[in-house]
């Protein structure tokens, strides 16, 4: 099993489809991190904006992660109330 354990600095940031391998960036500014521990927990925060001066829009997930062959996988539970 590969280790990857560590922090990371974000380098894109936007949404990439399939049909014709384009990527298209949420915003021309941004910025975000995540982070690997070894107990099998991570965490990551993403910042981006229609400006450079100002970031208007913070996301941020913490959670387990595994490694599966060559992918990193979770569990993701989701709760709902009506």
């Amino acid at each position: 099993m590969q280790n990857i354990t560590g922090s990371y600095e974000l380098f894109k940031y936007g949404y990439f489809y399939k049909p014709d391998s384009r990527f298209e960036p949420v915003s021309e500014f941004y910025s975000g991190e995540i982070h690997y521990m070894e107990n099998g927990r991570m965490s990551v925060i993403l910042r981006f904006a229609k400006t450079p001066t100002e970031f208007s829009e913070i996301v941020a997930y913490s959670g387990t992660y595994r490694i599966e062959g060559n992918q990193i996988g979770d569990d993701l539970r989701r709760h709902c109330r009506i």
